[in-house]
């Protein structure tokens, strides 16, 4: 069933296309304070998942070896202030944040006596109402918890006294719970990272760090017997790509000063990329801009070392796109980690967070960009056509001209940054002219369709 799953999907694809960047990445910004250690951020839109506000959650501590909290930021207002979550008391701590179903927090805590895992519901406000609670009773330490994100049940997984732990994360009545618990691997196994239907975890071998993976039918259909993706050498720095809404279907790892993408469908061995200009690359992360299948990450990230610098890089399509350079500083970047952000309208955002050594701190930054969703496969690119927007910026009116063609039945449709539909107009001229537009200050997003076919889009400011 499942290979002709895929097989219908690879036939789907050809019909769907990749989607295409109409806000290219921003300047990176600092998202934590420069006096404590950051790290391991995820990220989420509250209140409904794709809209709203987006929301960072993260690890804190404020000396090597002092007690890890767990702060919050909205980091889709630039003039927000970080804020603690869940912390505050001595010899306990509050680490490793995971997000599932959009609005649960599921975290590792000492609190009582062991690490185990817990959950709490959370909105735009903090935390809702109610205490935290226990959603594992281990009598050893819990490490390394990862959560799968997307349409499917997400699933769990964890390391107990060195073995690897999985469960599926079912939500009832406002509460999580774990099912299916399981030991899929027993001893010496390091940082599980999973989507709903597979798992990849780092296994210590004869003083070497190999990849192994488990992966299942979706539902109750048991795990696979744990097999190697790579075997020889030291591999670190494992990560699973995403996707928009869904998990991604790529593994990344490092290994030696490179790093490498293998497609956990079989279709291609691991692959490398080739950049002259880098001396060494550092824990990658990977993000697909398809609608629905691939088997390389179109879009892809990793820390790169060109002589004495160690900047954040960014590649859009895996062998032809342009080497971005998100940092350009004298600091040392690290640690990576690509997310979806909001998803509106026909646009979403990708997200990029790093962290930044400032005065011995770990900092964290970053940056993102917006792409559009729509076929755009390459029959499409080609009827697709550039289009004037002027002025820009915008005070009262506004044209959208585009060139002769013989296109019809055109349809102009203008979207806040929450995805809103806030301006439609359909003519068959070959400019749109908008007189007395009562438009609030701040970036705009269009798309221009004919006969109901994307053939534009970008974006716009109002004063």
């Amino acid at each position: 069933m499942k290979n002709f799953v895929l097989l219908i999907l690879s036939f789907i694809i050809f019909n769907f296309g990749y989607s295409q960047v109409i806000q290219d990445w921003s300047a990176s910004v600092a998202f934590t304070d420069t006096n404590s250690f950051n790290s391991n951020p995820v990220v989420t839109a509250i209140p409904e998942y794709g809209m709203g506000s987006l929301f960072m959650f993260y690890e804190k501590t404020a000396t090597q070896g002092s007690d890890h909290w767990i702060w919050w930021k909205k980091i889709s207002d630039p003039q927000s202030e970080e804020e603690m979550l869940i912390g505050g008391f001595e010899f306990v701590d509050y680490r490793n944040p995971q997000i599932v179903y959009n609005d649960y927090l599921i975290f590792e805590s000492n609190a009582l006596d062991y690490y185990n895992l817990f959950a709490v519901k959370v909105d735009e406000d903090g935390l809702v109402p109610g205490e935290f609670y226990q959603l594992t009773y281990s009598q050893t330490d819990i490490e390394y918890f990862y959560a799968s994100s997307g349409f499917y049940t997400p699933v769990g997984c964890w390391i107990e006294n060195g073995d690897l732990m999985v469960a599926d994360i079912v939500l009832n009545s406002d509460s999580l719970f774990f099912t299916n618990i399981e030991v899929l691997d027993s001893g010496n196994c390091f940082d599980p990272v999973c989507r709903h239907d597979y798992i990849a975890w780092r296994k210590l071998v004869n003083n070497e760090s190999h990849i192994y993976f488990s992966e299942r039918d979706y539902g109750n259909a048991p795990w696979s017997e744990p097999d190697t993706i790579c075997a020889t050498g030291n591999n670190i720095h494992l990560s699973i790509s995403r996707i928009l809404e869904d998990d991604g279907w790529t593994v990344c790892w490092e290994n030696d000063g490179n790093v490498y993408y293998y497609d956990i469908n079989g279709w291609s061995s691991p692959t490398t990329p080739d950049w002259p200009e880098i001396d060494n690359f550092y824990e990658p992360s990977a993000f697909h801009l398809v609608i629905i299948v691939d088997d390389l990450p179109e879009l892809y990230s990793f820390a790169g070392e060109a002589g004495s610098n160690r900047d954040i890089y960014i590649v859009d399509q895996m062998w032809s796109g342009e080497l971005k350079n998100l940092t350009e500083d004298l600091h040392f970047n690290k640690n990576p980690r690509l997310f979806q952000g909001r998803l509106y309208g026909y646009f979403y955002e990708v997200v990029n967070i790093w962290q930044t050594e400032i005065n011995g701190y770990d900092v964290l930054f970053g940056s993102q960009a917006t792409y559009t969703i729509g076929n755009v496969n390459d029959e499409m690119s080609s009827t697709r056509f550039d289009v004037m927007v002027y002025p820009n910026p915008v005070k009262d009116h506004i044209a959208f001209e585009y060139p002769n063609s013989d296109y019809q039945n055109f349809n102009l449709s203008i979207f806040n940054n929450q995805g809103e539909i806030v301006l439609q107009k359909s003519d068959n001229k070959e400019i749109f002219y908008l007189e007395n537009i009562d438009l609030q200050s701040g970036v705009y997003f269009y798309t221009l369709k004919s006969n109901k076919l994307l053939k534009a889009s970008g974006k716009f400011v109002v004063k």
